[in-house]
């Protein structure tokens, strides 16, 4: 879910005086967490190993594990978000996994194996989809609809790229629903119509991509350079030649903007 990322930095730095008045390592550390983070997603890249590598130190210093989890999966989110580096990612994720795993029943851990998931899909890796799996399953357990809705994305994902398009299918429309209220419009219409298409329902795939591109603009840089990926691919497949390779262009242009 997208946040109100302006209030995150001031109360990050808010905290950060309280860490600096009361002399309390704590609040620095989550200060610059909270910084590093925000700057993730608001896509200011310049900044962000900054605070995040200045956290992780503290974090360990303190031996806060919840912390060092948190971090890590943020540095994860960098590698694969931003550097495209998607080994370190899967690194990261799993350090990340190893210090959640202190408190396995939390959303946090459920949110790591989620974009550890993802990873192994943005690397063609089939290996993601117990990860997938276990983010929905327990979704479903806990009667948690958020874990549930990034379960089933993660999962659609997944038997999408093994080919599994009935079982695909069946994820991508169970998040339907709730698209809009988590804000996920771009990745997630986009998912469906290229699922769509691999099903040969072009009419509609071509009706989903429209209503992706209409929510690019608020879309995270991974979601929007997806988005114009899966849509150039499309318009390969169907022989549209020259616009593929202006909305190809354009997603080699959102993602060397935000590198």
């Amino acid at each position: 879910m997208r946040g109100d990322f302006g209030l995150s930095l001031e109360y990050a730095y808010k905290l950060r005086e309280v860490g600096v008045r009361e002399n309390d390592p704590e609040a620095s550390m989550y200060s610059d967490f909270y910084v590093g983070q925000t700057y993730l997603l608001t896509n200011q890249n310049d900044s962000i190993l900054y605070y995040l590598n200045s956290s992780l130190g503290q974090a360990d210093a303190l031996d806060n594990r919840r912390a060092l989890a948190s971090v890590y999966n943020a540095l994860g989110i960098y590698s694969t978000g931003v550097e495209m580096n998607y080994r370190a990612g899967i690194e990261y994720f799993m350090k990340a996994l190893e210090y959640a795993r202190d408190n396995p029943d939390s959303r946090h851990y459920i949110i790591v194996l989620s974009n550890l998931s993802m990873t192994y899909y943005m690397r063609n890796d089939p290996a993601g989809l117990q990860y997938a799996r276990e983010v929905y399953e327990t979704g479903k357990k806990r009667a948690d609809e958020y874990l549930v809705f990034g379960g089933a994305v993660v999962s659609a994902y997944m038997h999408y790229m093994l080919s599994e398009n009935e079982q695909a299918l069946r994820f991508i429309e169970e998040t339907l629903p709730l698209t809009e209220k988590y804000k996920y419009e771009s990745e997630v219409y986009s998912l469906y119509a290229s699922i769509l298409h691999a099903m040969g329902q072009d009419n509609q795939a071509e009706a989903y991509f429209a209503k992706a591109l209409d929510h690019i603009e608020t879309s995270v840089v991974t979601a929007a350079a997806m988005t114009y990926l899966n849509y150039a691919s499309y318009l390969l497949d169907v022989g549209r030649y020259e616009q593929a390779v202006t909305v190809l262009d354009k997603g080699i242009k959102v993602s060397k903007e935000n590198n």
